[in-house]
């Protein structure tokens, strides 16, 4: 299944978001990741995706 170009990911700072984002980021999409930042964690997986794959 080919790729998206851009992919919207809401909840994208929580465990399974961050990880999805991450699957979507290594394949070559921009992603693009809504959160409200209500799960204890969800600030450190927004700072590892944005060290990861720099924000864009």
């Amino acid at each position: 299944m080919p790729v998206p170009t851009r992919v919207l990911v809401t909840g994208g700072a929580g465990f399974i978001g961050s990880n999805v984002s991450d699957g979507f980021l290594r394949a070559g999409a921009r992603v693009t990741v809504f959160d409200n930042f209500s799960r204890p964690g969800a600030q450190a997986n927004a700072r590892w995706l944005a060290a990861s794959h720099g924000r864009r």
